[in-house]
């Protein structure tokens, strides 16, 4: 591999961010005398390598945390999220549902019907509290849990035998509703009687034309969890988050692995990294291929290209997706 190379990256200070870091810590890629511009989609290599002098890089202003949900992951690096949800009414223990673990392609969960408090009878004005708690078995991250439109939805009935009219009755909580997580605990709380795990609550409406109302079939929760990592660099999903050094100048036959840098912060979702192909976005040289756990380009090139060209690679981390184009040509034998 040729030693003239940059650095190719999103255009974004979090990413020029990274690039420093990679001058530091990796010694200019085993002496590779890399100098950067002031621009990065111009970033290139100096034939002076006394110009070369790393220094401690800063936080750009604009790398911030990022609690959005739009850049949350259905669920967090250590596996799913646990949830349970509970109500009562007329002093009832509110007893806790079996625990559902969220559907890590959606962040979805559903539980129930379930009737925990059995066969519950309660009178027209009668108040009902409802909420739910959440666990992240074995983390120890700085995290932050976006619950999203939680609700519970009741069938009433009559305890007179009568059609119940409404026959439902819907608690929606508080949406979106935020929370900083750091360990495995309960959140907000794993305490059935604290008010923090009671988030909404309904007046039972005259269902039954002044009759008692049966509550005896429980009621189904769903929501919504997305995990963000509160430490979270803020970049460009399709350019950033990784970023590889740039251009790569194989031979064919002579073996390549090219590791990205990760931004601060970032880890990647194993099994996530893939080389993105598409009409205008072409597959890597023959004989290369991109590792599913690390997102590192290795092989042994096995057909020139006819030039440099651009190529993808995306991938998933607690923080989002992630992405990167990297430059690779590929000459003859020598």
């Amino acid at each position: 591999m040729e030693n003239s190379r940059s650095i190719s990256i999103g255009i974004h200070s979090a990413a020029i961010f990274a690039v420093v870091i990679g001058f530091v810590l990796n010694g200019c890629m085993n002496g590779d005398n890399l100098a950067p511009t002031s621009t990065p989609g111009n970033l290139t290599s100096t034939s002076t390598p006394s110009n070369l002098t790393p220094t401690t890089p800063s936080t750009p202003s604009n790398t911030t945390s990022q609690t959005l949900q739009e850049t949350g992951t259905p669920c967090p690096q250590s596996g799913s999220v646990n949830v349970r949800f509970h109500y009562s009414a007329n002093g009832s223990s509110g007893s806790w549902s079996g625990t559902t673990s969220t559907n890590c392609a959606t962040g979805a969960v559903t539980i129930g019907p379930q009737a925990m408090e059995g066969d519950m009878k309660v009178n027209p004005g009668t108040t009902l509290k409802a909420g739910y708690d959440f666990t992240l078995p074995g983390n120890k991250l700085a995290l932050t849990e976006l619950v999203i439109n939680p609700m519970v939805v009741f069938t009433l009935q009559c305890v007179s035998g009568a059609a119940a009219s409404p026959s439902t009755l819907t608690l929606a909580m508080p949406t979106p509703q935020s929370y900083a997580v750091n360990a495995s605990n309960w959140i907000p709380s794993g305490d059935q009687q604290s008010p923090l795990v009671y988030q909404d609550s309904a007046v039972i409406p005259n269902a039954c034309s002044g009759g008692t109302v049966r509550l005896d079939k429980g009621g189904t929760f769903s929501t919504t969890i997305t995990t963000n990592n509160l430490n979270c660099p803020v970049f460009d999903s399709t350019a950033g988050g990784i970023a590889y050094y740039s251009p790569v100048y194989d031979t064919v036959g002579k073996s390549e692995n090219s590791t990205p840098m990760l931004y601060p912060d970032v880890t990647l979702t194993p099994g996530s990294c893939y080389n993105f192909v598409s009409s205008s976005d072409p597959a890597l040289p023959a004989g290369l291929s991109v590792n599913p756990n690390t997102c590192a380009i290795s092989g042994v090139p096995t057909t020139p290209t006819t030039g440099l060209f651009y190529y993808k690679v995306k991938g998933q981390s607690d923080c989002g997706p992630v992405g990167a184009v990297i430059q690779i040509s590929v000459a003859p034998a020598h």
